[in-house]
Parts: structure tokens; C-alpha cells; sequence
């Protein structure tokens, strides 16, 4: 009986080679991109930023990623070349209550904010809010038979998609100046950022 030998092809070891130069290159590459090109590369340590004493007292937390963006956003704010984009994450059985309608909400930024928007502008600031339900928080009022629910508010200030501040706080659903006077808070915090 003979044995059978099997060889292995010449072009399937240089193809093999190959295939493991290219992967090795492609992993250099890309190492080396993330390190020292990548211009999206968000800095490790957070810039200082501006903070109010309302912020402390109505705990919100600030973060400041884009200093460098800040001008050209109080630039374009103070032009009125901003616009509100709003959204709720919430479970399809959850009903926000009527003070916390986008439309209302919207009404509170309008009323921090002193100066008109300017519609279908080129460029603009984008303050992105929304309102997040906190499924943790959920507990029962003693005085009434309806719940309470503790809601997450995100606020973050955009020019093209590029984040330059963000700011969250927490409030509950039984008290709606609690959140008019977190937005009034927000939108000072951000023009006291954008001066400096």
C-alpha cells in the first residue's frame, strides 16, 4: 500500500507570509495613528472650567472637553446662530408629566437665554438636552397614591457634532421650578465658560 504525501503548496506558504506582513503592518499603522495623529483623541485630563455657586448648591456636574471651541461657541450664541435639540429616553409605559413637555422645557431655555435665535443659519450652536428616566430612583409618595420618579437631565453645547461642555444634573417629577431654575444655572455656567 503506498503511503500518500502531501506537500505543502509554494504559493500557499508565500501567500501565508504575505498575509501576516500585511497584518502586522496594518497593526503598526493603526497603533501608531492612535498615538500620535488621531485628532478626535479626547484629552485624559479634564480642562478646569468655570463653576457657579448655583451649580454647587443644585448639584450639577460640568464637564468641559473642547476649550478651544468655546469662543467660536459664545461667539455664535451671542450672534443667535444656536438652536435647541431636545429628546426623551423613557419606557413606552412611562408619561412625563405636562411641565416636562419639550415645548415647555424649550420655553424654559428661551427664557434663560437673552437673545433671539436665528433660523437656518450656516453655522450653529447646538444645545442638546435630554431628559432621561432613572428607573433606580422610583419610589412611592407618602402623601398622594402617584409615583415619583427621579429623572437624569444631559445638556451639552455642540458646534459640528464637536462637544465643547457638558452638564448633568438629577430632579424629581413633583416640583417643576426645580428644573427651570437647573436650566437658568446651566445656561449661566455657559456663558460664564464661553467669557472667560
Amino acid at each position: 500500500m503506498k503511503k500518500r504525501v502531501s506537500r505543502r503548496n509554494h504559493s500557499q506558504i508565500i501567500n501565508n507570509f504575505y498575509t501576516l506582513v500585511t497584518i502586522v503592518m496594518m497593526a503598526a499603522v493603526i497603533a501608531l495613528y492612535t498615538k500620535f495623529i488621531n485628532p478626535n483623541k479626547e484629552n485624559k485630563n479634564p480642562i478646569e472650567a468655570v463653576v457657579l455657586a448655583c451649580q454647587k448648591g443644585l448639584k450639577i456636574e460640568q464637564k468641559l472637553v473642547n476649550e478651544k471651541l468655546l469662543k467660536e461657541a459664545w461667539q455664535l450664541f451671542s450672534e443667535g446662530n444656536y438652536e435647541l435639540d431636545a429628546g426623551v429616553i423613557v419606557e413606552e409605559n412611562f408619561t412625563l408629566p405636562s411641565f416636562l413637555s419639550l415645548k415647555k422645557v424649550n420655553e424654559m431655555f428661551e427664557n434663560s437665554i437673552d437673545v433671539v435665535a436665528i433660523k437656518n443659519a450656516q453655522k450653529f450652536l447646538k444645545i442638546k438636552y435630554e431628559i432621561i428616566q432613572n428607573n433606580k430612583n422610583e419610589n412611592e409618595s407618602q402623601n398622594e397614591n402617584k409615583k415619583v420618579f427621579e429623572l437624569d437631565f444631559l445638556v451639552s453645547f455642540r458646534i459640528n457634532a464637536k462637544e465643547i461642555i457638558r452638564m448633568k444634573t438629577s430632579f424629581n417629577t413633583t416640583n417643576p421650578n426645580d428644573l427651570a431654575s437647573k436650566v437658568e444655572c446651566i445656561m449661566e455656567s455657559f456663558k460664564a465658560n464661553a467669557k472667560q
